[in-house]
């Protein structure tokens, strides 16, 4: 990329030997760095390192999309940069797009040394099945990063205009004469080279990785995001029920039961933490933190996911319906915020980059889309009945009472609506997880008053990236 953007990979200190010595040098062959199977190990640890950064999934991936998408506000002060994400006003030297970028490619450039690395290391303890894996996880990381770049800085899936994703670079820059000032990809450029990256990444894998590293199960888990936001419904809905096909993986007893318990079968992929690592979600989500409160428009969609026939229903009754994903300890008890990440103390609360209910939801959409309502619903009241609660005076569950929170397909006047009550439910049981966003821009619809493909909705590329690289074309004409 640019002047600037190479001194970022080749200065900043990383706790891995790629980035030891590569510090001071300005020509050094790949196999300088990396002479051992444990060199490639502790870089690809780097890589990971990078990826848990503020910048990107450590908070970014799921601040940046809650505030945007409405779901979040900022209550604070004395953060302009903050304040312009909450307006969607960004500038292009907006310190949360710059970061987000900048530290994605940083870690895009890793990932592509340890793959470079990977025919030039001579070491016997490089076994095939262990080659096989540093290859799936880099390839992992990098078709990841990729497709949350060009949802956030390139176009709408679909828009055809040249140079409208984001620049593509698959060789790493060891040396300033790696510099490169590439265009900007195109987005189905950017979406077929995630998907290549991601569909090697799931046949080099094995079922044996567990869920704070790649593994296959998190490989088709992408591989149905990226179907999804396409609109390919079938692939995403095969892809799905292969995920929930897996028997190492079932939807927690209660919502709350996955948070308090990260490495619970729900868990598909996550991003760990550890007291020594400080993660930020709890710092900037959690009550006690008073920063970044539940959206209106969020609150809005908890009142809802209970129709009002159900609620009369269960009136008539005497019952109340309770969504424990709307009540603590999920939220606070002035439901102003969001506990889910509820390790204030510590700050090590892992980051859920995919849980099985995402899936559960998204194949019921998928599904209704075919036109198999009754699956779709089935689907659709596997997440309703561990979330709602009908309960009696004295605060029992009558069991024979449940299936009044439950849906049926005569409850809705066409596929339209049941299609709606399946996003309102995605966005309630995963807001400050990163999704609602992304469902509107896949969905086409307005986000708070603005449309879809408004260019508000983009991040801004960082302007010193632009100024040097005469061959990247900005997000404009908004910035």
């Amino acid at each position: 990329m640019s002047v600037g953007f190479l001194a970022a990979l080749l200065l900043t200190p990383a706790c891995d030997k790629f980035h030891n010595d590569i510090q001071p040098a300005d020509n050094l062959p790949t196999g300088a760095v990396y002479q051992s199977a444990a060199d490639l190990e502790s870089a690809l640890n780097g890589v990971y390192n990078s990826l848990q950064s503020d910048d990107l999934s450590g908070l970014n991936l799921i601040l940046i999309p809650e505030i945007l998408g409405g779901n979040a506000t900022w209550l604070g002060s004395g953060n302009p940069e903050l304040t312009d994400l909450v307006n969607r006003d960004l500038r292009s030297s907006n310190f949360y797009a710059e970061g987000l970028w900048t530290q994605a490619y940083k870690t895009i450039n890793l990932a592509n040394a340890v793959l470079g690395a990977l025919g030039t290391v001579q070491d016997p303890a490089l076994t095939p099945d262990l080659r096989n894996r540093i290859e799936g996880e880099a390839l992992f990381l990098r078709g990841y990063l990729y497709f949350e770049l060009v949802r956030y800085f390139g176009q709408v899936y679909g828009d055809n205009t040249p140079e409208n994703g984001v620049p593509l670079l698959t060789g790493a820059i060891l040396k300033t004469s790696d510099l490169q000032f590439p265009s900007r990809a195109s987005v189905q450029q950017v979406y077929d080279q995630a998907t290549a990256d991601l569909t090697q990444a799931r046949d080099l894998l094995l079922a044996t990785q567990p869920s704070d590293r790649a593994n296959p199960g998190a490989a088709l888990a992408l591989l149905a995001r990226i179907a999804f936001q396409k609109g390919e419904y079938a692939q995403a809905a095969a892809h799905c029920q292969t995920l929930l096909d897996n028997p190492a993986y079932a939807l927690t007893a209660t919502p709350q039961d996955f948070f308090t318990d990260e490495a619970s079968a729900e868990i598909i992929w996550r991003l760990r933490h550890t007291p020594a690592d400080i993660g930020s979600l709890a710092f900037w989500f959690h009550e006690s933190a008073d920063y970044i409160s539940i959206g209106n428009p969020l609150k809005t969609a908890f009142g809802a996911v209970v129709t009002p026939a159900q609620t009369a229903a269960a009136q008539s009754e005497g019952l109340v319906i309770a969504d424990l994903r709307a009540a603590m300890p999920l939220i606070s008890a002035d439901t102003n915020f969001t506990n889910k990440y509820e390790d204030i103390a510590a700050q090590a609360d892992d980051v859920p980059l995919a849980r099985l209910a995402e899936f559960v939801l998204m194949r019921a959409e998928a599904l209704v889309r075919a036109g198999e309502l009754s699956d779709g619903i089935a689907l659709l009241n596997e997440v309703r009945a561990r979330s709602l609660r009908v309960r009696d005076a004295a605060g029992n569950e009558p069991p024979d009472k449940q299936a009044l929170v439950l849906f049926a397909v005569a409850d809705f006047p066409d596929t339209g609506a049941l299609i709606d009550a399946i996003v309102l439910e995605r966005r309630v049981e995963l807001c400050f997880e990163g999704n609602h966003f992304q469902d509107m821009i896949r969905l086409q619809r307005d986000i708070e008053g603005l449309r879809y493909d408004d260019c508000r909705l983009r991040l801004p590329i960082p302007q010193r990236e632009v100024d040097v690289n005469k061959n990247l074309r900005q997000n404009a004409p908004c910035y």
